[in-house]
């Protein structure tokens, strides 16, 4: 709006020439095409959210550390159809191409998902932020990670409130994969 406002300044001069008949004031036809841009947008983004983008669920902490014992709640946008996904061992729930991961649970928003979280201040990770592209293989259990770095968690860029420093940050992508192994007992057999 406020470039239509720049625009219809800068030509302010001109439309006094009578070159140009517009069939309404021009006050009114700029507000006809602001009007038309704002009815516009807001049908394109219609049009996106219900055909081609799926409304993500809401989660009651936006991301980052979450503290080991801290509820996690998820939840359905507003007008959000479908079943939601989730995994707990940090992979994605769809796999390629938008299939679901056989590793994937389905929420189910009348029950109460519990899990125990590994506690990052007192454990050892191993992390790899080399810029490489370690792709799947090192996710699998055997993976051989002897010559990754590793530290006392919170792993980070040094940003002062980390216990490692896991190197400098560097503009543009890069991926940095991290490593813990723990044990879990009491699992249920549905998830052997």
């Amino acid at each position: 709006m406020a470039y239509i406002d720049q625009t219809a300044a800068l030509i302010a001069e001109a439309r006094s020439r009578p070159k140009k008949m517009y069939p309404k004031p021009f006050p009114e036809e700029v507000q006809l095409f602001k009007d038309w841009i704002t009815n516009r947008l807001n049908w394109l983004d219609g049009e996106i959210a219900t055909r081609f983008a799926k409304r993500p669920p809401i989660f009651s902490s936006p991301g980052g550390y979450v503290n080991q014992g801290d509820a996690l709640e998820i939840s359905k946008s507003a007008g959000a159809s479908g079943v939601i996904y989730y995994t707990t061992n940090g992979e994605d729930p769809r796999l390629p191409g938008g299939v679901i991961n056989p590793n994937a649970q389905v929420f189910n928003e009348t029950g109460q998902i519990i899990d125990s979280l590994v506690s990052m201040s007192v454990s050892i990770w191993k992390y790899l932020y080399d810029g490489s592209n370690q792709g799947t293989a090192w996710q699998a259990y055997g993976f051989e990670d002897g010559s990754w770095g590793s530290g006392r968690g919170q792993l980070g860029f040094g940003d002062d409130d980390e216990t490692t420093d896991i190197g400098p940050k560097v503009n543009g992508r890069r991926t940095a994969y991290f490593r813990h192994k723990f044990n879990v007992s009491n699992v249920p057999k549905s998830l052997r």
